[in-house]
């Protein structure tokens, strides 16, 4: 939603790549050589980290206002790259839980994007599993960069299951920055 957002300020001349989906962001790239003359070893990843730059700001943004004004926030999405946004120092105002839900085998992400498409738009599911290999190369990237970080990572296969792992491990961080007292009564999952 951010992208569609920051997309419809910014013309495409300024950020080409905002007009891509993530894993096709590299479209918008000047070129296959960025601006030394070398050849991109990584266009999708390129691609993808052009596109976040330009996003950057207004995420780090919506997080801080949402510091700033005491409300809890949520904000997912791919462009939520725990790794390059500036959550350390936020960390000290208010809880930053970071969690990466993944389908870990490209056959189930590829069953995914197939029910995805039975259940809304078969034309945009086509579309997401002719770029599967895309997709998966973007998806490995971002796990990398969040098993480096020591970030959750939840199998999103079953969403009941997935569900149960985010919320049971937010439950444990939330209990460790937030002790009970000796005499109160705590729930516990």
């Amino acid at each position: 939603m951010m992208r569609e957002i920051i997309r419809s300020y910014l013309s495409p001349q300024m950020v080409p790549t905002l007009m891509y989906s993530s894993f096709e962001a590299w479209r918008g790239l000047p070129g296959s050589i960025d601006g030394s003359g070398t050849a991109i070893e990584n266009p999708v990843v390129t691609g993808f980290l052009s596109q976040f730059s330009a996003m950057k700001l207004a995420l780090e943004a919506t997080i801080d206002r949402a510091i700033e004004e005491r409300h809890h926030l949520i904000l997912e999405g791919v462009h939520v790259v725990p790794t390059e946004l500036n959550l350390e120092v936020k960390a000290g105002e208010a809880v930053v839980i970071p969690i990466m839900l993944a389908s870990m085998k490209k056959e189930l992400l590829r069953k995914q994007l197939k029910r995805r498409g039975r259940e809304k738009n078969q034309h945009q599911a086509s579309h997401y599993l002719e770029n599967l290999d895309d997709i998966w190369e973007l998806q490995s990237w971002l796990l990398d960069e969040a098993d480096k970080a020591g970030i959750l990572i939840i199998e999103n296969w079953y969403i009941e299951d997935a569900v149960r792992a985010a919320l049971d491990y937010i439950i444990g961080v939330l209990m460790k920055h937030f002790p009970s007292q000796p005499d109160e009564e705590v729930w516990e999952s």
